[in-house]
């Protein structure tokens, strides 16, 4: 304990109550003024010297762990301040002050052991997430080896992607399935593993549903949305999710979904565009597409990630004319952008994943009027 006086008057008065065995330091309002390091004190201090604060001295003591008054004159105190907790008196009685003054060094005690646990938690907390990190990226560059581009043929068209791991937090997911002559597609960005892994669970239930249809990819947006709402209830920094979902009827040739977020799209046919921005918490006709594909088109999705690694790299390559040459293969026209992406990485790794989806629909298929 603090005792901050003038006139030795409140020594003197634990002395003559028997309250010397209470530890405690002497001060004058000039050192107290001038030290450093009583967040965790608590101070008693002489009426009299109290009523002689300036704001600045205000401040301090409010920034003590806790203030007694000793009330020397026994007149009312002129003002409290938010760390005043008790006002003591020569007429106290030495039990009360006794009992009092033991309770709360207990407590203070008791908050700093406390504090300094957190504080070591804290520590190996950040080491541990340090840990993890460094394995999510070297889980990140495991995948983007074992599945550093795909090809999936269907009827009348084929899909080719590609995937680049980064070192941002959360990641990209993509995928595909098909179920009865349709094909849904689904690109996600998130800033959170946590919020990827939901998307990647809910995504693995979808393939277990028999029929693909616009019911269930609205479905899966609400429960997206709905899981998002969820793990932000108790964020002071939200996460953040960019989805896009579509369907591909390989009678028709129609391309239907929705995109939330920043995907963009290339086609080979200049008029084939999404025009949507919209977020993943606004309306969900707000978000929605529809392209009809022509024979022997080719369409580029490419994921958020990719867009803030091709515009950070400053490329001079027009992603339009490359898409539209009709004597590069779609897996040639990955390879050479994302060769691109990563010329000037020293570690293989990108700032941010990145994700890239070409459609070509072949030349002699039969389209459903």
């Amino acid at each position: 304990m603090i005792v901050i006086e003038e006139n030795n008057l409140v020594s003197k008065w634990l002395k003559q109550v028997d309250l010397n065995e209470i530890g405690h330091a002497r001060i004058d309002l000039a050192t107290f003024e001038l030290a450093q390091g009583f967040e965790t004190e608590l101070v008693l201090i002489q009426d009299t010297v109290y009523h002689q604060l300036t704001t600045i001295l205000k401040d301090k003591l409010n920034n003590v762990a806790g203030v007694l008054v000793f009330n020397s004159t026994e007149s009312p105190l002129q003002f409290y301040l938010d760390k005043v907790v008790g006002v003591l008196s020569p007429s106290t009685s030495a039990d009360l002050v006794r009992n009092q003054i033991t309770f709360l060094e207990e407590l203070l005690k008791g908050h700093a052991v406390l504090k300094s646990q957190l504080i070591t938690l804290n520590r190996e907390l950040m080491e541990t997430i340090g840990g993890v990190e460094t394995q999510l990226l070297r889980v990140k560059k495991v995948y983007e080896h074992n599945t550093p581009k795909r090809l999936e043929t269907f009827k009348g068209f084929s899909i080719y992607s590609k995937y680049a791991a980064g070192q941002d937090m959360g990641g990209e997911f993509f995928d595909v399935f098909s179920k009865e002559g349709k094909v849904f597609i689904l690109m996600s960005a998130s800033s959170s593993f946590l919020a990827s892994s939901s998307i990647i669970e809910y995504f693995s239930e979808l393939k277990n549903e028999t029929e693909i249809d616009k019911d269930l990819e609205q479905r899966f947006i609400n429960n997206i949305k709905l899981e998002l709402l969820k793990i932000n209830q108790n964020k002071k920094k939200p996460v953040e999710v960019q989805l896009l979902t579509c369907i591909m009827d390989m009678n028709t040739m129609k391309l239907e979904g929705h995109a939330f977020g920043e995907f963009y799209l290339v086609s080979s046919n200049d008029s084939h565009q999404i025009n949507t921005n919209t977020q993943l918490d606004g309306e969900i006709q707000n978000a929605a597409f529809t392209i009809k594909l022509e024979r022997g088109e080719r369409i580029l999705l490419n994921s958020p990630g990719f867009i803030k690694n091709w515009d950070t790299a400053k490329i001079q390559i027009n992603l339009n004319e490359l898409i539209q040459k009709e004597g590069i293969k779609p897996l040639d026209v990955l390879d050479e952008i994302y060769f691109q992406l990563k010329k000037e990485s020293r570690d293989g790794f990108l700032p941010h994943d990145a994700s890239s989806i070409i459609m070509e629909v072949q030349q002699n298929v039969m389209v459903k009027v």
